[in-house]
């Protein structure tokens, strides 16, 4: 019957491998990830497959053998390195002159840092990582393995932002990429954007924010997008085709976003 002959399909299949000059294609299935294995690891370390990440000519490289202990979703994926963030930093790669050469950068939610730190392989002058407190030693690991220079972490709880704000220097560049994927976060995430915002238009007298966002739910983009307007952001789409060649995706949506002037 069908299941027979769907299992002899599959068996020849299996049987035949492909040739070893082409790799299989990297097939997109939400929510796996989008892009090849990266291989993260420095070269002092025991090798692992995949493709090197690299930011304007310098390989990137993470502690991924470092765990963030704790049992809340919110603090056990900043483990995670997400696809968003490889479509930002090398949309910010590709576009360092215009974007943030020579300027200071915050990054919210940085999780292993893989923005910011492209951020400051990329030629920008400072560069804050932030995120809960149990993600700190793992980026600070990943900022000293990088060996740049003018990069700090510092905690940023979106729950109680005004506080970790306050240490904080404002910035004239904000990133963040995919920092809301689950309802709850996304006002608690807004708030914290439009606060830091704020600061850096009170300091520099403007401020650039990049986002690169995917959907998950469409409730949940409706909940940031209102309450981005309700804290007085317009947001432009950044076009495809200005995005890294290799890193872009469908699913995937960059955002330049600017604080309105208050009414």
């Amino acid at each position: 019957g069908m299941a027979e002959a769907a299992e002899a399909a599959a068996g020849s299949c299996a049987s035949s491998p492909a040739p070893a000059t082409t790799p299989a294609p990297v097939l997109l299935a939400l929510p796996g990830p989008a892009f090849a294995k990266i291989n993260w690891r420095a070269p002092s370390r025991k090798q692992a497959e995949g493709v090197r990440f690299n930011v304007l000519g310098k390989d990137l490289y993470l502690e991924e053998e470092m765990d963030v202990e704790s049992e809340q979703h919110e603090v056990k994926t900043a483990g995670s390195i997400w696809d968003c963030s490889l479509v930002l930093a090398k949309y910010v790669a590709k576009h360092t002159e215009t974007l943030i050469k020579g300027k200071s950068v915050l990054e919210l939610g940085s999780g292993q840092g893989v923005v910011g730190l492209s951020c400051s392989l990329a030629g920008a002058a400072s560069v804050t990582l932030t995120d809960v407190g149990p993600a700190l030693p793992l980026l600070e690991a990943n900022i000293a393995l990088n060996q740049v220079q003018g990069v700090s972490a510092a905690a940023l709880d979106w729950m109680s932002p005004t506080a970790h704000l306050k240490a904080i220097s404002p910035a004239e560049v904000i990133v963040a990429a995919d920092t809301v994927w689950v309802e709850d976060l996304v006002i608690p995430f807004v708030n914290t954007l439009a606060a830091a915002a704020t600061a850096s238009r009170e300091r520099f007298g403007a401020v650039l924010v990049l986002l690169c966002h995917k959907t998950r739910s469409r409730k949940t983009d409706e909940i940031l997008f209102e309450n981005l307007r309700r804290n007085l952001f317009s947001w432009t789409e950044v076009g495809v085709h200005h995005l890294d060649e290799t890193y872009r995706n469908p699913d995937l949506q960059l955002w330049k976003l600017e604080l309105l002037p208050a009414p």
